[in-house]
């Protein structure tokens, strides 16, 4: 499990920082040497900062500056189209699309957008492709990682989102 936590690197997937971007390098050095040793068959469960950090390691980015995302919990939707309520509590989320298709599948998604923008390595917009949605969980087959942006830890244990996550890392253990 890799858990929550500051910023990571943007280094670690190419980019320069934005001016809003901070993270510690002890920390993020100490995960990826957690991550390198182990086997490539274990299945690795990343929380907001985790998620971010599987991702860069699967080969994705990170768009580094969101707003409203910290605080509260808002809806998200799940690709089999059930709703439920996740907290949320970061100012990045992650970045697939760069990618081929076949190296993510996105899980779910913030519904409705909440971002007033979306900021790379400067405080302008990223071009979006015309598929994007705000990522809240996400599942990259290759690495076998496997993440959620919002902290479930943080929920019920009887919360719609603890269970479907649940079931979830079941699904991926057993497969």
């Amino acid at each position: 499990i890799f858990p929550g936590g500051a910023d990571i690197n943007p280094a670690l997937y190419g980019a320069q920082p934005n001016p809003r971007t901070s993270w510690w390098d002890s920390v993020d050095n100490m995960q990826i040497a957690e991550y390198n040793a182990l086997p490539k068959e274990c299945i690795k469960f990343g929380i907001c900062r985790g998620l971010q950090l599987l991702c860069a390691l699967s080969g994705g980015q990170l768009i580094q500056d969101v707003t409203n995302h910290v605080g509260g919990s808002h809806n998200i939707v799940t690709i089999e189209g059930i709703n439920m309520q996740i907290t949320s509590c970061h100012h990045q989320m992650i970045y697939p699309y760069n990618l081929n298709k076949e190296d993510y599948q996105i899980l779910a998604w913030s519904d409705p957008a909440r971002s007033a923008h979306y900021f790379g390595e400067t405080n302008e917009n990223i071009v979006l492709p015309d598929n994007f949605v705000e990522v809240e969980m996400c599942w990259f087959p290759k690495t076998n990682c496997l993440g959620v942006q919002g902290h479930p830890e943080w929920m019920s244990t009887r919360s719609s989102l603890v269970r479907y996550l649940n079931d979830l890392i079941l699904e991926k253990l057993n497969r």
